[in-house]
């Protein structure tokens, strides 16, 4: 269950795709846009879509969803289809990803499993792993100087290996 070294299973360059995408979203959320929580989105946008496209190239999800909604994603990427039920993947990305983590007054509507991503300062995007939402949902409350938040830390996170089986395993 827990991958105690986070490994690079999949690298994804910071391309003029990100950006591209980066862009779109931006101009979705019109007015909105510069505001999310304590970030400012010019740079924000970028790294939150280089971590989804990532997810997206290495599973074969669309990007049209991600970017395409001026009231933001609701927590929700991307999604598929598993034995009949829909399945709701969220992607995170941070720049220090050593915690996975969903804003406590968030939770409610966390994603049926949440990826972490890393990014550096090149714009290499790496995958560091993944918990189920409800796993998260149940996992302590921290602090990190920005409101509580449920934290798992990244070491403690399944493989994205175990993800990718049921990723196979999805109705297409």
């Amino acid at each position: 269950m827990s991958n105690p070294t986070p490994k690079r299973e999949f690298v994804q360059e910071y391309d003029a795709e990100t950006l591209r995408l980066a862009k779109l979203r931006r101009e979705s959320h019109g007015a909105a846009a510069g505001t999310k929580g304590l970030c400012d989105t010019t740079h924000a946008d970028p790294k939150g879509i280089a971590g989804e496209l990532a997810v997206a190239r290495a599973f074969g999800f669309s990007m049209e969803k991600a970017v395409n909604q001026p009231e933001g994603d609701g927590g929700v990427d991307f999604t598929f289809q598993l034995a009949g039920r829909l399945v709701t993947i969220d992607v995170k990305t941070a720049s220090n990803p050593l915690f996975l983590i969903v804003e406590k007054h968030k939770i409610t509507r966390v994603a049926d499993i949440v990826v972490l991503c890393g990014i550096d300062l090149f714009g290499f995007v790496t995958f560091i792993g993944w918990e189920y939402g409800i796993t998260l949902a149940s996992s302590p409350v921290r602090s990190f100087g920005y409101g509580p938040n449920y934290a798992i830390a990244a070491e403690k996170l399944r493989g994205m290996g175990e993800l990718a089986q049921i990723l196979a395993r999805r109705e297409r």
